[in-house]
């Protein structure tokens, strides 16, 4: 299965949040026994609690289905196709319950297409290129298919189109972005409920047809429009698309970093424009370009050893959003957090530690 958990709208930080207190909580998962385990985050404290646990052939992915402000678990088999969800208050699992199954050509990602407070479900078949949207409320789900004004349904054939989800009027409705690996075609669907308002290809006048290219979805110039970030995994070349609607209003290449080089969409920064954090996986150093639309302003930051993992969230609550980063190592089991403010950060080591087999999902 694959799941695309970035949230629905511009904002593409993940923030798991079980307690609805405008923290990040961490989820660790045991992929060989299906042990789940939930730390609620307090700054540099946390607090544990294990969860129903299911085999290894289930994963889920988070959102908040009944609108209460805390996260919720979707799970789904990727054998049976089996699906469950559970609505949880913390750690509590209020209700529970089964719902359609769908085999393992359907990847999903969750989104927002109606307006209300809940988060949905997309589902994408990579085969048959059909595309359904399940609008819940609560437990229930009501799956319809992806329509337009012209065509009873859309559909993307191809199994080389890969997407994603924004907000690219910002309308705060999901929107979807698609990409061809193979001819480089792009198109976006506006999105109003389950039914493309506007479909439009967008010019792909800077990169090269390949599928060398890679994307990630962010709002960089803070117009509560999703942009597009380009990466080569092969070149290391960078570029962003400040995107309106289906336009492309302004293009940038960015200065090229190696493959060692990974990257996360982060906000650093007490304002509305996301910011990306590089980690490089063979030397341990670590960078956050701070964007201003187009511009990309470098800081470096502490170099760690390979062994640790990070994870980007907001664990402060102090209502800002800017984003700080969680380090787990992955031989020896430790944790700690770096607190972030812009170009300044603390840090702290967890007193708690998990076996090194569980790790961050």
């Amino acid at each position: 299965m694959t799941v695309d958990t970035n949230p629905p709208l511009n904002q593409t930080v993940i923030f798991e949040d079980f307690y609805a207190d405008a923290k990040c909580d961490i989820v660790w998962h045991n992929p060989e026994t299906g042990e789940c385990a939930l730390w609620r985050v307090n700054d540099l404290n946390t607090t544990e609690a294990f969860l129903p646990q299911f085999d290894f052939d289930w994963k889920f992915a988070t959102g908040d289905f009944n609108g209460d402000g805390r996260s919720d678990f979707f799970w789904r088999n990727q054998q049976t196709g089996e699906s469950q969800l559970w609505l949880m208050d913390g750690t509590n699992v209020v209700a529970v319950k089964n719902l359609f199954s769908l085999n393992s050509d359907w990847d999903l990602s969750i989104g927002s297409f109606n307006e209300d407070l809940n988060h949905d479900i997309f589902w994408h078949n990579r085969w048959t290129g059909e595309n359904v949207v399940w609008l819940m409320n609560g437990t229930n789900a009501t799956g319809f298919p992806v329509t337009s004004a012209t065509e009873s349904t859309l559909e993307m054939f191809a199994a080389d189109w890969n997407y994603k989800l924004g907000d690219f009027n910002g309308d705060r409705n999901s929107d979807i972005f698609w990409h061809n690996q193979q001819t480089g075609e792009n198109v976006v669907w506006l999105m109003h409920g389950t039914v493309v308002t506007e479909q439009a290809f967008v010019e792909n006048f800077l990169l090269a047809p390949t599928s060398d290219w890679d994307f990630l979805i962010g709002d960089f110039n803070g117009d509560h429009n999703s942009d597009i970030f380009w990466r080569n995994k092969r070149t290391g070349e960078n570029i962003v698309w400040l995107m309106n609607g289906t336009k492309i209003i302004a293009t940038s290449v960015l200065p090229s970093l190696d493959s060692n080089w990974d990257l996360s969409i982060a906000s650093f920064k007490s304002n509305s424009k996301n910011d990306i954090f590089w980690r490089n996986r063979l030397t341990g150093e670590n960078v956050v370009w701070l964007m201003d639309g187009t511009n990309a302003t470098g800081v470096s930051l502490p170099t760690l050893p390979t062994a640790w993992i990070p994870y980007v969230g907001s664990f402060k609550g102090d209502g800002s959003k800017t984003t700080d980063i969680f380090w787990h190592n992955t031989e020896t089991g430790q944790n700690t957090i770096w607190l972030t403010n812009g170009k300044s950060l603390t840090g702290s080591s967890l007193a708690t530690q998990l076996s090194t087999v569980l790790s961050v999902a």
